[in-house]
């Protein structure tokens, strides 16, 4: 069955929240249906079910809307998540963070889902689980390399996805990767840089850009990056290097714009089952 709703828009979330019991006898949930820009909203609604308020997530549940018939049940890998319900839900109707997103990763147009694997979690530390969803099978596929990448952000304008692990002196120290994605859906490395601190006690930092693409690692630039005054680039053409001169980092588009509203009582009754 094919799906059709575009995701090449920035997404903005609607999270359904439906029976967020305190009660043993009654079962602990969250569901999550998304809406885009364009007012078209996700094909599923997801369901995040918890056994009990001390226990950790141990599944998320596909729903078509239409019929409440579970698509699809995907099993929590208890080494890879750390989703606690009474950490994350202290009080009825009331969730701390949001866990869980609608994303196109490999720009076919399709969302993909995407949840955050720890919570809480530490700054320039996010990581999170992906599948991507296959309209063909009308199903959604663990990705092993994206869920490897750190806080995995996307420029759908580019078809680019920014991947950055940050290091010492809070975070001046990081390096940051590029990657296309293949018509195969396997991420390609287009771009690696690296910074390193060079002069600590003048908080100087050496920036290095390399460009990958599907050869060998070739020195595109190298920038000087004071604490005070401009950047300099030292070695390669000024041109190439330009975009890799502000002092910010990580080189990815502006935060993801979504939001989480609590949705309107009758929504949430279209969603229960």
């Amino acid at each position: 069955m094919r799906i059709a709703h575009s995701c090449a828009a920035i997404i903005v979330g609607l999270m359904t929240l439906s029976k967020l019991a305190l009660s043993a006898d009654e079962p602990f949930e969250l569901r999550y249906r998304f809406q885009q820009r364009d007012g078209v909203q996700s094909p599923h609604v997801f369901v995040l079910r918890w056994k009990d308020a001390g226990s950790n997530l141990s599944t998320i549940e596909v729903i078509e809307p239409e019929s409440n018939k579970v698509l699809q049940s995907l099993d929590m890998p208890a080494d890879k998540v750390h989703l606690i319900w009474q950490d994350l839900v202290p009080k009825k109707n009331q969730v701390k963070d949001k866990i869980v997103d609608f994303i196109d990763y490999n720009f076919d147009q399709y969302g993909d889902l995407r949840l955050t694997q720890s919570w809480p979690y530490k700054p320039g530390g996010k990581y999170y689980l992906i599948w991507l969803f296959d309209h063909g099978e009308n199903k959604y596929k663990f990705s092993e390399e994206l869920s490897r990448l750190p806080a995995p952000s996307v420029d759908q304008k580019a078809k680019r996805i920014y991947s950055t692990t940050f290091g010492n002196y809070g975070g001046g120290e990081f390096v940051s990767d590029t990657y296309s994605v293949a018509p195969d859906g396997k991420l390609i490395l287009e771009t690696k840089v690296t910074q390193k601190i060079v002069q600590p006690e003048k908080l100087k930092f050496l920036r290095e850009v390399q460009t990958q693409g599907m050869g060998e690692p070739r020195l595109m630039c190298r920038i000087e990056i004071p604490a005070e005054g401009r950047p300099r680039c030292i070695w390669g053409k000024a041109e190439a290097c330009e975009t890799f001169m502000r002092k910010a980092a990580p080189f990815e588009p502006a935060a993801e714009s979504t939001t989480v509203q609590e949705a309107p009582a009758e929504a949430a009754s279209q969603t229960s089952h």
